[in-house]
Parts: structure tokens; sequence; C-alpha cells
């Protein structure tokens, strides 16, 4: 039966409960179904505690979670073919913002009780940004403040510094609307959105 951090982890898949669900296997040993590792781009360092959950047919049969060395393995399987998807990585201390795993998913064929290992590679991102410039009169201005609001829930204020810039730092992935709240005259447009990848910079300039 799985565990209950496994189940919430693989929720964001099919759903299970502490009574009914796909095996956990943690570890394994030689000759099984599918294994691999989960580790770091810069440093090739393990990523331990990251649940792989395998599917068949899109419903998640078999559950693994990485070891200190970041290798996982499912245990025995079925010939067939089975999708590999690291989920829950929050429960491996990853952070959504700063790191992104490659490839999401992968697809295996066990043969003869057999396949080969699978490599998944968490890369280290920069997290999404808001940047601009507000100016009244083709001056900076330097009083403005700026809302940007969207994403997980965000909702941030910046002010401009003397050159009339600001920021909003840190952001996860998402839609974002930057609205002036503030300055020493009315400026245009009104608000701008902004649609940001992971990673991505995103620029909204004000003026009046």
């Amino acid at each position: 039966m799985p565990g209950l951090a496994l189940c919430a982890a693989l929720l964001l898949l099919s759903g299970c409960s502490d009574d009914d669900g796909p095996a956990a296997v943690e570890g394994g040993e030689d000759g099984v179904g599918i294994r691999g590792v989960v580790a770091r781009q810069k440093t090739a360092e393990g990523v331990e505690g990251v649940t792989v959950a395998i599917l068949a047919a899109g419903r998640p049969v078999h559950a693994a979670v990485t070891g200190p060395d970041g290798g996982f393995a499912s245990g025995p399987m079925d010939d067939g073919i089975y999708e590999v998807v690291p989920v829950g990585l929050e429960l491996a201390g990853l952070d959504p913002r700063f790191d992104a795993m490659e490839p999401v998913r992968d697809t295996v064929r066990v043969n003869s009780g057999a396949a080969e290992d699978r490599v998944f590679t968490v890369v280290g991102l920069v997290p999404a940004r808001v940047t601009g410039e507000v100016t009244c009169g083709g001056e900076p201005d330097t009083g403005a403040t700026i809302r940007v609001a969207g994403g997980a829930a965000t909702d941030r204020v910046a002010g401009t510094d003397p050159l009339g810039r600001y920021a909003v730092l840190d952001l996860p992935a998402g839609v974002y609307t930057a609205i002036p709240e503030s300055g020493a005259c009315a400026v245009e447009p009104a608000f701008r959105v902004l649609v940001l990848r992971p990673g991505e910079f995103g620029r909204a300039d004000f003026g009046g």
C-alpha cells in the first residue's frame, strides 16, 4: 500500500488512498523491470526523495522513491510499454520556481523482464521576473509604484528607483498583470499583461 506522502504525489496523476492504489517500491535489486537515476545537471549529484510514478495505459502501477544516490527501481514488471514520471518534486525539497525536470516524462519498453536505465536531470532555473521603467513628461518618475499580480496568488508592489526603474523578482511561471498605482502623472497603458515561462523576464514600461 502506498504511504500518505506517495499518495499525495500520485494524486497529481490519477488519485489513490491509503487503502487503495499502486504499490510503492523503494530501492531495488539487479534485474528489476525499470530503474534509473535523478541527478542535478550541474553537479551530477543524485537527488534523494523524488517520487517516480510508473504508468501503464495512463494508470499508475508502481511508485519508487529515489535513494541517497538518486537511484530508483520499480521491482520486477510484466513486459509492456510504461511511462516513467517524476512527481511530487516538493517532497524532495525541489522548488518549481528554481528547478525543472528534463525530460518531464519518459517512455520505457520492458522486454523479458528487463529495460534500459533512465536518467532524469534536475535543471536549475533563474526565477521569472517583471521589470520596467516609468516616465512622466519624458523624465524618470522616481516616486511611482507598480503592482504585479497573478501567477501563484502573487500580489507584489514595487517602487521606482532614481532612474524610474522597478523590478519584481523571484516569480513562478504564470500570467501576470502589471498595474501603475501611483506616480507623478497619469500614465499609459492602464495595465500590461505578461505571460512568463520558467526563467523568463517580462518587461512592462509606462509613460505619461
